[in-house]
């Protein structure tokens, strides 16, 4: 152990040890520092632009991570928005200096939309891109190229203001949850997929193309509970078409049901909601999920999930439906192939996965 003869020592090494530590921490601290090389942090594009036109260039003192908010919807990722490294998506990377384009899908909506990117390492850089609801010339984009239209025009209920048309996700809950940066309430488990303005698209969504990989939640582990499978793919699913008046607030929802059936007797099963699936890539996923009991008026009954998915790259129509059965047992089929049982479009006054207001 080191002695100090006096008081005056004693003070002269607390000094040193303080400063040391000062001087370490602050070089730790400066690892984790983010800064703007190149690049506006606010960036106006019109409808049909695919890109910014700008390289973000940053220069990060450790491990970064960037994320997408789009800032004209309810708590959701921007969708229409893909970080650009080399050719790849990224949305994290190492210390270093990093180029980021900042790539776009045409707008579709009839609405301008925003999106805000933050970039952190320690700090973080925020970006804001808006992008008009109209071309350069004041037109609407043309469609080109294979993108998914949902067109709702023929059902719209009559006597309801439906001013926005918003498609609904289950993607990454639990990270909306955790990292969006604001008071919106904690919990809700969807974010929009897209949007639509019915004044100018006469109740057409149009989905995106491909899903930022930011965004599509790894749904691997949810089949694996059911059933083995042998690829690592990413779904993301659209049960729900949410319908707001001009005040924002919900008026209702649109939802693609499979009729109910009597799935044993005594016992009649509801309708299923259908869904649209996006897949990551082509893939196959069939098999049996383990049996699980369920308590229906009193009767126990064992159920069976049966997975038949012929997923293609993009965006599917799933179908899900009950199957009539003998004694306690009954299927409960996910399926891309569409069942002898009548599916439709049904209107509901209520949507029971948002608030209100959005």
């Amino acid at each position: 152990m080191v002695q100090f003869k006096n008081l005056k020592s004693r003070q002269i090494a607390l000094i040193c040890i303080t400063s040391f530590i000062l001087v370490f921490n602050a070089c730790d601290k400066g690892k984790e520092k983010i800064t703007l090389e190149s690049g506006t942090t606010e960036q106006t594009v019109y409808a049909d632009d695919e890109s910014t036109g700008e390289i973000v260039t940053f220069t990060a003192g450790s491990d970064w991570n960037a994320v997408a908010w789009d800032t004209s919807l309810y708590k959701s990722f921007a969708t229409w928005v893909r970080l650009i490294n080399n050719g790849e998506e990224a949305y994290q990377g190492s210390k270093g200096t990093v180029r980021l384009e900042i790539a776009l899908d045409p707008n579709y909506s009839g609405r301008t939309r925003s999106a805000r990117i933050e970039i952190t390492c320690g700090s973080t850089i925020t970006i804001l891109v808006t992008q008009q609801a109209t071309t350069k010339d004041g037109g609407t984009p043309e469609q080109t190229g294979d993108y998914f239209v949902l067109d709702l025009s023929d059902i719209m209920p009559e006597g309801v203001e439906i001013a926005t048309l918003n498609a609904a996700g289950a993607y990454a809950r639990q990270k909306i949850d955790n990292d969006y940066n604001s008071n919106i309430q904690a919990g809700v488990p969807y974010g929009i997929i897209a949007s639509a303005d019915v004044a100018k698209t006469g109740g057409k969504i149009t989905f995106p193309k491909t899903l930022p990989r930011s965004i599509t939640a790894a749904q691997r582990g949810e089949f694996e509970a059911e059933i083995p499978i042998n690829q690592t793919i990413s779904i993301e699913i659209v049960q729900e078409i949410v319908a707001l008046n001009s005040a924002n607030k919900i008026v209702g929802s649109f939802c693609y049901v499979s009729e109910g059936v009597m799935i044993v007797p005594d016992v009649f099963g509801a309708g299923s909601t259908c869904g649209y699936y996006y897949s990551s890539n082509d893939c196959e996923v069939t098999g049996i999920g383990e049996a699980r009991e369920v308590g229906v008026n009193d009767i126990y009954l064992e159920e069976y999930w049966c997975y038949n998915l012929l997923l293609k790259k993009g965006w599917n129509l799933v179908y899900k439906y009950y199957e009539p059965s003998n004694g306690n047992r009954f299927n409960f089929h996910i399926s891309t192939t569409k069942p002898s049982l009548n599916c439709e479009w049904r209107w509901s006054e209520s949507s029971t996965e948002f608030p209100t207001d959005m």
